[in-house]
């Protein structure tokens, strides 16, 4: 069984904790800093009453069909930060929804969100940038939107959080 989120603590329990898990121009983390700062990102969202699910994607029996569950999306650039977002995203059993700031024609941008929106509705858009207005006004459901500053701020007793089993755990369960 494989997940980002385990796959990091397991990192950390081991002799690379200390060593450079995440590097951009900006700054750099640690494996283990990786894993702490991403528990605080899943703990905030826990806090703000978003929680993922562990319902599978994978049809128990063939032919079934099943849903996953909504996305949250994810407008930042090329980042650490962005990094410790998504993987605190995941631990709280959400799939994740990354959407590019990056691309230069904005018609095509715009007409990409529009097709993401409708296609996987997220249940809320973590962002610092100034598109995150675009998506907003072409949801025709609200999105919540969240900055990374307020995920990343708070400091808590992140020892006792537990990540919501991962989509694949529930599914060879």
């Amino acid at each position: 069984m494989w997940s980002w989120p385990r796959r990091i603590d397991e990192i950390v329990g081991g002799p690379y904790a200390d060593c450079v898990g995440a590097d951009d121009t900006g700054a750099e983390l640690t494996w283990r800093e990786l894993a702490n700062m991403s528990r605080v990102v899943a703990c905030t969202l826990r806090r703000l009453n978003l929680t993922g699910s562990a319902i599978s994607v994978y049809p128990e029996n063939m032919g079934d069909i099943t849903v996953a569950p909504a996305p949250v999306a994810i407008l930042m650039g090329h980042t650490v930060e962005a990094l410790v977002l998504a993987l605190g995203i995941l631990r709280q059993g959400f799939p994740l929804l990354p959407l590019s700031i990056m691309h230069s024609n904005v018609v095509q941008r715009k007409q990409r969100y529009q097709e993401a929106l409708e296609l996987f509705q997220p249940v809320a858009a973590v962002s610092d940038s100034p598109l995150i207005q675009d998506l907003m006004d072409l949801s025709s459901v609200p999105i919540r939107h969240i900055s990374p500053s307020q995920l990343l701020a708070d400091v808590v007793d992140n020892e006792a959080y537990e990540d919501v089993p991962a989509t694949l755990d529930s599914a060879l369960a």
